[in-house]
């Protein structure tokens, strides 16, 4: 009886070790199990972490580059405008120093022979454009050594040729500047051929002829 105590005892505590060895093995290999699943699962999101980084990191890129395009445009554009700028600012005084001389050159013209022509000119200009009978002609001191009696007469004559029949003096007012301003008696009317009105009805013309010379000159 206690043989077989001892047997039934032996055998029991056998069968234990074994099933404890047998319960410890499939408890390793499922923890190894576990740990290589957590290992991969690890190493996946490691790759797909350093995915995201690598796409956020292109994304910044593109967009800083975009950011740098659009900042090279804008200062390309305000350098463009600015020497755009400076170029009409250039032109401008150009054309500003060309009317300056041409002023200067008709202030010379005065004290030329032909001078008394382009006075013929201005007052047949005048006569021709204010309808009147008796017209008063307004000029320089200069000018006045020049509209004689003699020579108002050959203008009074060339206007009746044009069919243009009227009484030509001057008047006592005086207006120190080249050409000659035609009005009426009355002084209604008036037709202003000195020097600075015959340079802004022609302005317009006289700009786009300068600023073509000056384009053809910089092409050359």
């Amino acid at each position: 009886m206690c043989i077989c105590k001892r047997l039934n005892m032996t055998d029991y505590a056998s069968s234990s070790d074994i099933l404890r060895r047998e319960i410890e093995a499939q408890s390793e290999e499922e923890a190894a199990g576990i740990l290589d699943q957590a290992r991969q699962d690890a190493e996946r999101i490691l790759k797909q972490a350093a995915g995201d980084a690598a796409s956020d990191r292109e994304k910044v890129l593109a967009g800083a580059r975009m950011q740098a395009d659009t900042e090279r445009k804008r200062v390309l554009s305000g350098v463009q405008l600015e020497i755009k700028k400076q170029r009409l600012r250039s032109r401008e005084e150009m054309i500003e120093r060309i009317f300056a001389e041409v002023r200067n050159k008709l202030q010379e013209f005065r004290t030329r022979p032909g001078y008394a022509d382009f006075l013929h000119t201005c007052i047949l200009e005048g006569g021709m454009a204010v309808d009147q009978d008796d017209l008063k002609l307004i000029c320089g001191t200069m000018e006045r050594k020049i509209l004689k009696p003699a020579f108002l007469r050959t203008v009074r004559d060339a206007l009746a040729k044009l069919g243009r029949s009227c009484r030509l003096e001057l008047d006592d007012a005086t207006e120190e500047e080249g050409g000659v301003l035609v009005v009426s008696a009355d002084g209604r009317m008036r037709f202003d051929n000195r020097f600075s009105a015959r340079i802004r009805r022609k302005e317009q013309a006289l700009r786009l002829a300068i600023i073509k010379a000056l384009e053809d000159q910089q092409e050359s």
